[in-house]
């Protein structure tokens, strides 16, 4: 995989003390506007007020929820919590994502913020059908496809699944197109040339475990002085 930098994050890559500098460009994205602060602001309870806040700036950061808020830097989670006017942020999400209310809110950002969930049938018919065309067309390893995906999924503004579904996804697609490459090779050969290509696959009378093909590719075992 590729380096999991605040860059390429993914919702099962935030763990506690992994970002120890917050960019300045996390900034914006969890910067409450007004029409934020009026939804936020219809919320019951502390607890599902700042949970709502945060993943408002997830959604917006990443193109992913986080499911432990708590695992986000403090100086978000403070620059968050002292907009709504919440003291202990840490204390306050404990109990967030166990609630109800998680589950509302993210069905509420996606829908405010226009995002499409990864596995509607038609996002992953769409994803796809992309990297089909981008594996048969381009010889890449599979972290650079991952990091394109992901590139891609945010500008159509898809939730980001976790990590694992997407590499699935890839190397799926990755073994399709081989299969396929495969076949259209097989299908180059003459009736004749395919003879003679088995016979190179085919074991020696004197030599059962080594086929001609294989003899060949280890060459010449004593070189003389006559060349």
């Amino acid at each position: 995989m590729a380096s999991r930098s605040s860059d390429l994050p993914f919702p099962d890559d935030l763990r506690e003390g992994t970002w120890a500098d917050v960019p300045e460009h996390w900034h914006p994205s969890f910067r409450l506007n007004s029409a934020d602060l009026e939804i936020v602001g219809r919320q019951r309870s502390t607890s599902s007020r700042l949970g709502l806040a945060l993943q408002l700036g997830c959604v917006r950061h990443f193109g992913a929820f986080v499911g432990d808020l708590t695992a986000l830097p403090d100086v978000v989670r403070r620059m968050v919590s002292s907009e709504l006017g919440i003291a202990d942020s840490r204390a306050v999400l404990d109990g967030y994502r166990r609630s109800a209310a998680a589950a509302r809110h993210r069905a509420l950002i996606r829908d405010l913020l226009g995002f499409r969930e990864f596995e509607q049938p038609e996002v992953a018919l769409e994803s796809t059908r992309w990297l089909l065309s981008r594996v048969w067309n381009r010889d890449e390893r599979l972290e650079v496809l991952l990091e394109l995906l992901v590139a891609r999924l945010r500008r159509e503004k898809v939730l980001l699944p976790a990590v694992n579904t997407l590499e699935r996804l890839v190397a799926r697609c990755r073994a399709r197109m081989e299969r396929r490459l495969w076949r259209r090779l097989a299908r180059l050969p003459s009736p004749e040339e395919t003879v003679r290509l088995e016979e190179l696959l085919a074991a020696g009378e004197h030599a059962p475990l080594s086929s001609s093909l294989e003899r060949l590719r280890r060459g010449p075992q004593r070189i003389s002085s006559h060349g």
